[in-house]
């Protein structure tokens, strides 16, 4: 038998797992971002089309979609190189609002 050396572990009494949506709803966070990265493209995203054809979708696959839907048309390449903007201005946003929330919880 092999023998394991873990170091030991703190005990919880609970562990508090969100799959994003479930305890916050950060769709409409996601959908500012997304439109105000891609708005210098000449990409206007709408909150209806991105509740009715965006939630639930990889960010790859959302923008393969917008790309295709766009007017004009955009390659998908070119909106997905805005993730990493996206990205930073999501965390940026939750991170102040989630601050916020724990300085009124304590």
């Amino acid at each position: 038998m092999i023998g394991w050396d873990f170091p030991s572990m703190p005990r919880f009494d609970a562990v508090l797992f969100d799959f994003d949506g479930v305890l916050a709803d950060s769709e409409p966070l996601h959908y500012a971002c997304w439109a105000e990265v891609l708005a210098p493209l000449g990409v206007i995203l709408t909150w209806e089309f991105f509740r009715d054809h965006c939630v639930g979708l990889d960010d790859r696959e959302m923008m393969h979609l917008v790309a295709a839907r766009s007017n004009p048309p955009h390659d998908w390449e070119t909106l997905w190189a805005r993730h990493p903007a996206k990205k930073e201005l999501f965390i940026r946003i939750a991170s102040g609002r989630a601050a916020g929330f724990e300085r009124q919880q304590g």
